[in-house]
């Protein structure tokens, strides 16, 4: 199984474990136990020395609820939201693992970015699978703002 991400907390917490084997620098490890705090390398992988199992690695996550940034239910992305940013909104990070929403949905997401890099993930590295629809709308200054994704 892929490591399993209920809030928004720990969606953000996916920037300091790229490729999604649980694994991050000593740098960030508290950041990411704070919101994985049972966290461990290779965690939500099943157990390679089962001979049942396959032995393939298991490397991302996965959303067990749906998740909504508009964190003060104001109906819009405003200063009062969790990842506001000072206007620029979610931060995005580039990704390097799979990415299952498993038919949830993301709501309100906003991000603004000074490149054409605006979204969940600034960029989507090696051959991962992220299994989710995206319908976005871009404007001049490569602002995105996303209703829902699933």
């Amino acid at each position: 199984g892929l490591i399993e991400i209920s809030t928004l907390a720990q969606l953000n917490a996916m920037r300091w474990d790229a490729n999604g084997d649980g694994s991050v620098a000593q740098a960030d490890q508290g950041n990411y136990d704070a919101v994985f705090p049972n966290a461990a390398d290779g965690m939500g992988c099943p157990d390679s020395n089962d001979p049942g199992l396959a032995p393939d690695p298991c490397l991302g996550y996965e959303l067990t609820a749906d998740l909504d940034f508009d964190t003060n239910d104001s109906g819009a992305a405003d200063v009062g939201d969790t990842y506001w940013n000072a206007g620029a909104g979610w931060i995005p990070f580039d990704y390097g693992g799979d990415f299952n929403g498993d038919g949830h949905l993301i709501r309100n997401l906003y991000a603004r970015a000074t490149t054409r890099n605006a979204g969940l993930f600034a960029t989507v590295r090696f051959a991962v699978r992220v299994e989710f629809h995206w319908p976005m709308r871009q404007t001049r200054d490569w602002r995105s703002t996303l209703s829902a994704l699933e």
